[in-house]
């Protein structure tokens, strides 16, 4: 039937020529996928030359050819990352079984180019073009030649693969945004031209920071000839945008933006809608609260967020239905890299969600801050792509012009500790001397060794120790979560830490909902052991129930539980590529001893304790007032966060996976413990010692 349906797509010379929003309309009853393109008349070669990239080709096939490094600047849209592996590829780069890496900052971003330039060539999907994201890839060793994957995905190729000889180029895309995995990728692979000066290296940017891209990678200043060159792409792509500002501050920035699409829906015109939060619990509430409105319109409302699978962060690419509104939701990860056609209004709340690390604490949080400058006109450029559009920025004038320039660059804010277990493990001890092209603060390079020697990864030497140190590098999880899954097999409890980390590295399993009614929704599951054994809990039961019942009471169980589907289909998957990485480390997938219920007495002890030897630093225990803590390790003050499920019986001691900070510094995923545990798990850490009677 899908296929009967496709076919009449096409039609034949002469004949009649199909309406084509009734068609797609139809197309979309029967399950078959429209995208939007505003060019689909045009066949995909003509569409490719209407891109700002193409008059530039030869040029920068000239350059590649060239320099070492080519830094290329142009707006997001312009078509260099559909385009520019494509060139390449066909300028015969991938000759001799080689390989066009292009690097993104985000998962997203990867699997839906990887998508659309398979389109384009015409092949499938993981034949020669493919991607690689955590947990989750799709190419094939022998044919692939165009490959899109993370900044840490090709980072962690180098540990098998320390010269990259597979790739002739490797694109580095929205190097711009400068995260830690970019950073770093960046440091490494300046090393390997050293080593392998035939390789080239193409940095694309977005905005104008290009000469600091270029001179990063200049080899000698000396040199007869550079090596590194710049090409600013022609056209820009965009069209005017209006901005538009409150007169005062915004209290409530998720229920005005809501508001402000309903206002915009009411008064203005076609064109979809795109509205920047902070995070999926802010994106979940807007959508939801979208859902309810009533309006004389149709309006789709869809989240986008990183925890969502890759087919539902797909469905924002396809185009709505005649007569209906798209309105897409978003954190920042349609800030860059993402071209989401027919966006003409974008709302900002005008905050991002950023993690920040504290030296003296040794923790990192999360922290809503303002956004730079630099990612207001980013984000507002996102309405100006088919069309002229409108910005919509919650926050007076005044305070936009008080706004800092730019972002701080994430390896100057954020935990260095995985940064620095994977330079060791590629064999780069003396790491204080590696080249960063922003240098981290000092006092966080010494917090993430001392946290890599508390957990044992490394030794007084600095070297990676050989047998946890080395299999810790191996798990693509933080340092912390990396050694309690280790720690399990000690403890026996391999299985139930598996479902642990991997419910812990995505987002949250329930849909966002006021406390009071989340403690009903998770009461099922809930246990006072905490959030980690709750969550586990729920992984559990949903293995069980969509083994036992159809998909679509499946679906019925986890609407009635106002549990996240998709995220617990991720966590699926996470768990058996962890339990893949432990096989080949050799960990059996040991079991707790049997409890006449997960929330008994001793049925957990195993399991908490092995989360307390990854997670002995970020300990805390209660003081006065119910509800609040104080570290043991570096003091501070912290709260439980309403939506733990410690909040109404707060233990003395917990363990915490991470906080957030609002008003107050807030712990997340609190696991109770016994205080006397620390000094068995981290005795280097932790000394007991008994006040005198």
């Amino acid at each position: 039937m899908k296929r009967e349906a496709e076919a009449r797509l096409f039609w034949r010379p002469g004949g009649k020529r199909p309406d084509r929003r009734a068609l797609e309309s139809e197309l979309e009853a029967e399950g078959v996928s429209v995208h939007f393109n505003p060019h689909a008349s045009l066949s995909l070669a003509q569409q490719r030359r209407r891109l700002p990239i193409f008059d530039d080709r030869r040029a920068l096939l000239f350059a590649i050819e060239k320099f070492a490094t080519t830094v290329v600047v142009g707006h997001t849209g312009c078509g260099k990352t559909t385009q520019l592996p494509q060139y390449l590829h066909e300028a015969g780069w991938t000759d001799h079984a080689h390989l066009v890496a292009c690097t993104q900052p985000r998962r997203l971003a990867a699997t839906s180019v990887a998508a659309r330039v398979a389109l384009e060539m015409g092949c499938e999907l993981g034949a020669e073009v493919g991607y690689a994201v955590r947990f989750d890839e799709v190419w094939d060793a022998a044919r692939t030649r165009i490959k899109y994957m993370t900044d840490g995905m090709l980072t962690r190729e180098l540990l098998s693969d320390p010269l990259l000889t597979r790739y002739s180029v490797v694109i580095v895309d929205e190097a711009h945004e400068r995260s830690v995995h970019t950073d770093v990728l960046l440091g490494l692979l300046k090393r390997v031209q050293l080593r392998r000066p035939e390789l080239r290296l193409v940095i694309a940017s977005a905005t104008v920071d290009a000469e600091a891209f270029r001179d990063f990678f200049e080899r000698s200043a000396a040199a007869e000839e550079p090596s590194a060159t710049i090409i600013s792409l022609h056209g820009s792509g965009n069209h005017p945008v209006k901005w538009h500002f409150t007169q005062t501050a915004v209290p409530d920035y998720v229920r005005y933006a809501v508001e402000t699409v309903l206002e915009l829906h009411a008064r203005r015109g076609g064109g979809d809608v795109l509205v920047f939060l902070t995070g999926q619990q802010e994106v979940e509430a807007a959508v939801a609260m979208l859902h309810d409105a009533h309006t004389p319109g149709k309006l789709l409302p869809l989240p986008l967020f990183s925890g969502l699978s890759t087919d539902a962060q797909l469905a924002v690419f396809e185009s709505a239905p005649r007569g209906v509104r798209k309105v897409v939701v978003a954190t920042n990860i349609a800030e860059t890299s993402l071209t989401i056609e027919g966006i003409v209004y974008v709302v900002d709340c005008g905050f991002t969600k950023q993690r920040f690390f504290n030296p003296r604490s040794g923790v990192e949080a999360l922290v809503v801050t303002p956004e730079p400058q630099a990612s207001a006109r980013q984000r507002a450029g996102r309405a100006g792509r088919t069309r002229p559009g409108e910005y919509y920025l919650l926050m007076p004038e005044s305070s936009f012009h008080s706004l800092a320039a730019d972002a701080v660059p994430e390896m100057q804010r954020c935990s260095l500790a995985a940064v620095l277990l994977q330079l060791k493990a590629l064999g780069i001890d003396d790491v204080l001397r590696f080249e960063f092209m922003s240098p981290p603060p000092p006092e966080n390079l010494a917090c993430a060794l001392e946290q890599l020697y508390a957990l044992g990864a490394i030794d007084r030497e600095g070297k990676l120790t050989p047998r946890l140190g080395e299999r810790m590098c191996q798990l693509p999880l933080e340092p912390p979560l990396a050694r309690a899954l280790l720690a399990a097999e000690e403890h026996s409890c391999v299985a139930e830490m598996l479902g642990i980390a991997a419910m812990l590295s995505g987002q949250s399993a329930f849909r966002q909902m006021k406390p009071a009614d989340l403690a009903v929704a998770r009461a099922p599951f809930a246990v006072y052991e905490g959030d980690a054994i709750t969550t586990l809990n729920v992984l559990r039961k949903y293995v069980r129930k969509s083994a036992a019942v159809s998909a679509q009471r499946c679906t019925g169980w986890c609407r009635k539980h106002l549990l996240n589907q998709k995220v617990l289909q991720r966590a699926v998957r996470v768990r058996a590529q962890l339990a893949a990485h432990l096989r080949r480390l050799g960990v059996k997938e040991t079991r707790a001893e049997d409890a006449p219920s997960l929330g008994g007495t001793t049925g957990t002890d195993a399991i908490r304790r092995a989360l307390a030897a990854g997670f002995f630093a970020q300990a805390a225990t209660a003081s006065a007032g119910a509800g609040r803590y104080r570290r043991v390790h570096g003091g501070g003050e912290l709260r439980l966060h309403l939506n733990s499920v410690l909040y109404k019986a707060p233990p003395d001691c917990l363990i915490y996976h991470e906080t957030v900070v609002s008003e107050h510094e807030l712990i997340l995923a609190a696991t109770k413990i016994d205080i006397e545990w620390l000094a068995e798990v981290a005795p280097h850490f932790y000394e007991m010692r008994h006040a005198a009677t």
